[in-house]
């Protein structure tokens, strides 16, 4: 999306329910983080936590792969006259 481009109805109505889908898990980090499970024991509090940051770490280095590799293979169809195959990154043909 360019930043200039309108917002559609669609994107608005996906970002309200991401952001209403994460509300549970930052719930769920602040309960760890007070230590509300007292009978959960430590060991196990910052085993979650450290699953739940390294879960966010993939997601952001897996973005910033995706955008990478995109970028190469546009550079590639520029180099080679060719554009390569818009597939998503899937190897499948849009629409399939």
């Amino acid at each position: 999306m360019t930043p200039r481009a309108p917002r559609t109805c669609g994107a608005r109505a996906i970002r309200i329910a991401v952001n209403l889908l994460l509300a549970p898990l930052w719930a769920f980090v602040a309960f760890v983080s007070f230590n509300a499970f007292e009978n959960y024991t430590e060991v196990g509090d910052v085993t979650v936590l450290t699953l739940v940051m390294l879960f966010a770490a993939w997601a952001w280095w897996y973005s910033e792969d995706r955008d990478r590799r995109a970028a190469l293979r546009r550079g590639q169809a520029d180099r080679d006259g060719h554009s390569p195959p818009d597939g998503g990154g899937d190897g499948r043909p849009p629409g399939s």
